[in-house]
């Protein structure tokens, strides 16, 4: 293992794409060849946990990090250095801790582990403008095995300031002034003093330079200087959903007045699941029942589900199987706050409600299941019991059996971990109808309305599954019907999600047209196309295009991988008014050359391996759309989706730091809305880097960018999504600038497609414009 890094994380499932989140997101931030890393399965140790290998080993440059007083300190961090590790060279090792700044709370001491007694801590840094804290801690194989980095530089020193007990308040302002200045300490070659802690310099050490690191440090502080000026620029119409700045109530109420900021769970579903067949099992069954304009659904993994950041970002969640403990505890917190939940054949049920758990029970059991009005339906029942309780040996016939079903408790008593009490009321929805077992639960918390269903039969389990047990597959095939009603009125009924009710049609893809004010645009893109046949054809990795000059010229209808493209003047879509659109555009390249379709695949598919800088690829609808990490972006009719390409050159300013441009797109989409005349209190919001926001719970929008490069150019194609006019998956542009019209008596505009485009491409020329 001398050759790699090690990390023990969760294992959730044997599926690549898993594998490469947990890559992407698991890898350290300051590693200096992060992109060069690869995840490998090392060790598996049971079905929770394994140890994965990281090649190549993890490089950390610490010249613009902080070193650690040898001696016990108090500020900025309090410490001891308490741990003595071996002084052999060949038990030595460096490891680095990613953690948090704002993650201590009340019961904190209770899941917090004491760093100091790992190693000895040799040097820090917090990264500026976020929450993250970064260690680097000494140790040896005994105390900390297998996590190993390799280390090249110095960490600055800092002298000047009087040990004393400064109050908690200040710390966090600390260590991002003290970061800032080792910084500009290693950038500029010269010891800086600290901000806000006057006589208090940072003295960069020798070998700062490792690794050509004084340019890499140079860099980063140009970004932190651009984006500085971009938030000073547009700071009228940008107010970050996620910065470290906490409004005070007085400035809170200048940006938007108590009760325009609309609160609603956007419209993700999340699937936690033991295994990776029913993960995926559940996910078909509800991309057919639910909504598919309204959500959208994602897995919920071991290692993501303890974490809070999901919790105010979905509006269902549908958990199978066995749940582990500190899952639990995040996903009834959820509840409490107004979640919904459907537990399928879970342990959830005996977390909740444990008087329903028994002693005795016969497993996957065929059973007639009694809901509403369906009766006699032939289901796999999870766990049925014919015992009441531990206490009991046996019921002594049907009729004891009868009596202790008319004592199922009628609510149930939750202590979270505060220690606070929460009340459910319990309800018996089906039940399996020989012994009348409780089959279907329903759990309301009263005072947030948060919800949970118990199913503990297999409403997810296709009969297909059963295929080779033929008089079983036979009997569960005639039920098969009534079971996706049963679940359909468990989703909209009592979980209050919306339902699928389109009659599924076939994609009718469209022809494209190819739109500019000038001809030579047009011949600077054809020239550009260096393998462009004879016919006109273009073959993308997944899209043959062919140009014609005429609509009638046109033999093959479009489809997902053949895009005809018209470039007739006079052949002008019907959907798209290029009249508005050119009329608004005020750019000198910016969205000028345009390739329109009503219905795409996805607007990244058309871009991809064209090089022309300025050029957009506009649809109405995609039916492929990605946002990032490969999520999928719902695409309905009213949304504004389009792909641009910008060509950056290399040795700018802005392409030494190229992964600042999807910051400046970000603020291109909201300015459009918010600097025009008398759009300015429309409240878009921006979650950095590159989510758009109404107020602080609502996604509306966001973006992703695909760059390669050429012998002088970043080639950067963005791809963006915002909902203009679109009600759903949650709500639109268009429906809050009718809101703030009623509430404040003003007649505002709407935006049409084509000047929202526009604008979106003036604001971007003009924020890139040097």
């Amino acid at each position: 293992m001398n050759h790699c890094s090690v990390l023990f994380t969760p294992m959730i499932y044997r599926d690549p794409r898993i594998h490469n989140w947990i890559g992407d997101n698991l890898i350290s931030p300051m590693s200096n060849n992060k992109h060069d890393a690869e995840l490998h399965m090392a060790v598996t140790f049971d079905s929770i946990i394994g140890m994965y290998g990281i090649f190549p080993r993890q490089e950390i440059f610490i010249s613009n990090w902080l070193r650690y007083k040898d001696k016990s300190s108090l500020f900025p961090l309090m410490k001891g250095q308490n741990c003595r590790i071996s002084s052999k060279a060949d038990e030595r090792l460096y490891v680095v801790i990613d953690t948090a700044i704002d993650s201590y709370y009340e019961n904190s001491p209770k899941y917090c582990i004491k760093i100091e007694d790992y190693g000895q801590i040799k040097a820090w840094i917090a990264k500026i403008d976020s929450d993250d804290l970064h260690l680097l801690l000494d140790t040896d194989i005994d105390h900390f095995a297998a996590l190993a980095v390799v280390v090249t530089g110095e960490p600055c020193i800092y002298e000047g300031y009087k040990e004393s007990t400064y109050p908690p308040s200040q710390h966090r302002n600390a260590l991002n002034v003290f970061s800032n200045a080792a910084l500009k300490a290693v950038s500029w070659n010269k010891p800086v003093e600290v901000t806000d802690y006057s006589g208090v310099f940072v003295y960069p050490q020798k070998g700062s330079a490792i690794l050509k690191g004084e340019k890499r440090l140079n860099i980063d502080f140009e970004a932190l200087e651009i984006q500085k000026k971009l938030d000073q620029m547009l700071s009228f119409a940008i107010t970050p959903v996620n910065t470290t700045h906490k409004l005070k109530e007085e400035e809170t109420s200048k940006i938007y007045e108590k009760g325009e900021d609309i609160i609603s769970k956007p419209p993700n579903v999340l699937i936690y699941a033991d295994t990776a067949d029913t993960a995926e099992n559940i996910k078909s069954l509800l991309t057919k029942i639910l909504d598919p304009e309204r959500y959208t659904i994602y897995y919920l993994t071991p290692l993501d589900a303890p974490k809070n950041n999901w919790v105010n970002q979905v509006a269902l969640v549908v958990v199978c199987g066995n749940i582990l403990n500190n899952a639990a505890d995040r996903i009834l917190e959820y509840i409490i706050h107004g979640g919904k939940v459907l537990a399928l054949c879970s342990n959830m049920l005996y977390i909740l409600l444990p008087s329903f758990k028994t002693a005795e029970m016969r497993e996957n059991e065929l059973v007639c299941l009694s809901y509403g009005k369906w009766k006699r339906v032939h289901m796999m029942h999870d766990i049925t019991c014919y015992q009441a309780s531990p206490r009991r040996n046996q019921f002594q016939d049907f009729e004891d059996r009868r009596r202790f079903l008319s004592k199922v408790p009628q609510s149930a008593d939750y202590e979270d971990k505060q220690g606070k009490s929460h009340v459910f009321d319990v309800k018996i929805l089906g039940e399996e109808e020989t012994w009348q077992n409780p089959s279907i639960l329903l759990a309301t918390l009263a005072n947030s309305d948060g919800k949970i269903v118990f199913s503990q039969v297999h409403l997810e389990k296709d009969p297909k599954e059963y295929e080779n047990e033929e008089d079983l597959f036979k009997t569960l095939k005639k039920s098969n019907a009534a079971r996706l009603e049963i679940i359909t009125d468990l989703l909209s009924t009592h979980l209050g999600m919306e339902i699928n009710h389109a009659i599924e049609t076939p994609i009718a893809y469209t022809p494209a047209y190819l739109l500019s004010k000038t001809e030579n645009f047009k011949i600077e893109l054809l020239k550009n196309l260096s393998n462009l046949t004879e016919d006109y054809i273009l073959q993308q990795s997944s899209l043959k295009m062919q140009f014609f000059t005429n609509i009638e010229e046109i033999s093959k209808i479009a489809s997902e991988d053949f895009l005809p493209i018209i470039m007739n003047d006079k052949a002008r879509p019907f959907n798209f008014s290029s009249t508005q659109y050119y009329q608004t555009l005020q750019t000198k390249k910016l969205g000028q050359l345009i390739i329109y379709s009503d219905i795409l695949t996805t607007t990244m598919n058309v871009i991809e391996g064209i090089v022309t800088h300025g050029l957009a690829v506009i649809t109405r609808q995609q039916t492929q759309g990605r946002g990032r990490c490969f999520n999928k972006w719902i695409s309905p009719v009213g949304s504004v989706l389009f792909t641009v390409q910008i060509h950056v050159p290399i040795n700018s300013i802005l392409g030494r730091q190229i992964s600042i441009l999807q910051h400046i797109v970000a603020v291109a989409m909201i300015s459009a809305i918010r600097s025009t005349p008398g759009y300015k209190n429309i409240n878009l919001r921006i979650k950095w880097p590159n989510d758009i926001y109404i107020g602080t719970s609502i996604k509306i929008g966001g973006l992703i960018v695909r760059t390669h490069m050429n012998a002088s150019n970043y080639i950067c194609n963005i791809g963006a999504g915002i909902n203009l006019s679109n009600s759903k998956p949650t709500i639109c542009i268009n429906d809050v600038i009718s809101q703030y019209n009623e509430k404040y008596k003003v007649n505002l505009e709407k935006f049409s497609y084509e000047k929202y485009m526009a604008l979106v491409f003036n604001q971007l020329e003009y924020l890139l414009d040097p």
